[in-house]
């Protein structure tokens, strides 16, 4: 089947409402048939055949290519695609066809689909595509599961509120509105497309590395459109001066080991921050930054920082900065390819040399003059319904993802077991689905929409799966909150005192079985044919810990000789190995921090 039929025989020149019409007057006798083909413009042959009935009228006649499926059901059609690909479940071109047959074969219509295959062709999609044009093929962006779930309306609704809530409470004007966000510089930064040689098989362009290392960069901007100068973090354990070399005026830099951000830094930018904004009593910031850990520690928060500057830190609800960061939405994009291509303009201008650590702020500070414009900022906050303040900017369409898990605000309930037995009445009540999903034998009585959702259901997760997660181990679902309001300020303070009260009681019981442990070793020293130990699996575990720093092990350990467990990875080291005395209760290991 062709896709773009031409017919070899032209469409006649004059029209069937010419032909009538002379026909009629040829009838009255008011023109003979010479004068109507004149003054109709049609062949003079023409007129008598159809005056001699020897040539029926002209209908429309379309034997050979007819639709498969009706106007009306390609729209309903288009309708669930649609759908499905802002619930971001698309399907491909080849799901599509194959869909296609087997809902023709569902509703007993004629099709000339191939059978073997079970696919409808690669024409008919052609055809389905042009007569729809609101479809196109696109590559989507790779989105997480907890990405879609995220961005739910609950968890929007109440960002909104918070913001709402302080800006009439503290009279928050456009420019006392700021948000600041971390964005990685690489290195190697991806290439951007080159003009090559048709049908080449491998294009290269020349980068520094094969993987390059990162070096982190804070930016701010308000809703006015000014910025804040940048801020850098370098992964390295020593400060050179060089590292700034060609930097932004204004801007500051810091080396803390990983180059990203922790809750030390996250102070020195405050006081960068503060530096460059001056916030005071009669001009309250409001400052509107993603939930990462480093922005909800006490450090931050109550001492002389945030909150004794008169800075109002709101966080975003997870996983939605890619909606309500207006960071992300206009400007960091722009960033990221402006720093591609001062990247690329280096390599030209310094062939064979390397991208160093000492040039990573002079190329990005290039990029940053030409992404950091007023409009772009400004449209930030514009587009995700900050300033103007704009709680409605969200169509339903854009929850549609989160529907799939429907994943609202969590609330605490004093009655878990009542939720569970609500879930089981629910799970006991299939049949209509599984009714549904059946095979019926003729779908004269189907309507087409309904045969499209039993062959293609719009997707919707299992609340069962969640049941058989262990209730204790399901943290606490986080959203939007003010950082710098004083029950924050509580729920921190008690999660600070309940660690250091649990690590203490850790390290004084580690301590206790090292002396323990160590009597036994020298009991069994002195009687070496003694095998009737006591002793448990946990207790064997517990002697073949091995330190992070040195080799020797738990069990090897000396009389009152301390240990101490790292909080993020929970490794064990001796406390002089750590460097730590024995009345420290807070240790975070070199490779961690």
């Amino acid at each position: 089947m062709v896709r773009n039929y031409v017919k070899k025989k032209p469409e006649p020149s004059w029209s069937e409402e010419g032909m009538t019409r002379a026909l009629e007057m040829i009838n009255r006798n008011e023109i003979s048939v010479r004068q109507a083909a004149q003054r109709f413009k049609i062949p003079k042959t023409c007129i008598l055949r159809r005056k001699n009935n020897e040539m029926m009228p002209k209908t429309p006649r379309n034997d050979h290519f007819k639709q498969v499926f009706t106007d009306q059901q390609e729209t309903e059609l288009v309708d669930h695609i649609l759908d499905l690909e802002k619930r971001f479940y698309g399907i491909t071109p080849l799901h599509a066809r194959r869909f296609a047959f087997e809902l023709a074969e569902n509703m007993g219509l004629k099709h000339p689909f191939n059978k073997n295959a079970k696919l409808a062709g690669s024409d008919w999609l052609a055809g389905f595509k042009k007569r729809n044009p609101q479809l196109s093929i696109r590559a989507p962006e790779a989105t997480s599961i907890a990405r879609a779930a995220g961005f739910n309306k609950p968890q929007v609704q109440k960002f909104f509120d918070v913001v709402r809530s302080v800006l009439e409470k503290s009279n928050i004007q456009p420019d006392q509105i700021y948000n600041i966000d971390e964005t990685g510089i690489n290195s190697v930064p991806v290439p951007r497309k080159i003009l090559a040689k048709k049908g080449k098989k491998q294009v290269g362009r020349i980068v520094s590395t094969e993987r390059g290392f990162n070096v982190t960069a804070v930016c701010g901007i308000s809703a006015t459109g000014s910025y804040v100068p940048p801020f850098f973090l370098f992964p390295r354990q020593r400060m050179n001066p060089l590292f700034m070399k060609g930097c932004s005026p204004g801007a500051n830099g810091y080396a803390n080991g990983s180059g990203w951000m922790d809750s030390d830094h996250f102070v020195k930018y405050l006081d960068h921050f503060i530096n460059h904004v001056k916030p005071g009593p009669d001009k309250k910031i409001l400052l509107i930054l993603d939930n990462h850990n480093s922005h909800r520690t006490l450090a931050a928060i109550p001492l002389n920082k945030a909150r004794e500057s008169n800075i109002i830190m709101v966080s975003l609800p997870p996983h939605t900065s890619h909606r309500l960061q207006p960071l992300d939405c206009t400007v960091s994009g722009s960033l990221k390819h402006q720093y591609a291509k001062k990247c690329d303009l280096w390599h030209t201008n310094n062939p064979g040399s390397r991208v160093s650590l000492y040039d990573i702020v002079e190329i990005f500070s290039k990029a940053f003059l030409h992404a950091a414009t007023l409009e772009k900022a400004i449209k930030g906050f514009q587009t995700t319904g900050i300033y103007p303040f704009n709680n409605g900017i969200f169509p339903d369409e854009c929850f549609l993802p989160a529907e799939v898990t429907d994943v609202p605000v969590q609330q605490e309930t004093e009655r878990p077991i009542a939720a569970e037995n609500v879930s089981d009445e629910h799970d006991h009540q299939p049949e209509p689905q599984n009714v549904f999903k059946e095979p019926q034998p003729s779908c004269s009585y189907t309507s087409f929409k309904n045969a499209i959702l039993k062959i293609s259901p719009k997707p919707k997760s299992d609340a069962r799966k969640n049941k058989t997660q262990n209730p204790q181990k399901v943290s606490r679902a986080q959203h939007a909150e003010e950082l710098t309001s004083s029950p924050f300020k509580d729920q921190l303070m008690a999660k600070e005192a309940e660690k250091k009260q649990n690590t203490k009681s850790v390290k004084r019981k580690l301590t206790k079985n090292v002396e323990e442990k160590s009597n036994i070793k020298k009991k069994k020293t002195m009687q070496k044919k003694v095998v009737e130990v006591s002793s448990s699996d946990s207790e064997e575990e517990d002697t073949n810990t091995i330190c992070i720093y040195c080799p020797s092990r738990y069990g090897e350990s000396r009389t009152g000789e301390g240990w101490i467990q790292c909080q993020n990875c929970k490794g064990w080291a001796h406390d002089v190995c750590a460097g730590v005395s024995e009345d420290d209760a807070e240790f975070i290991c070199l490779k961690c921090s």
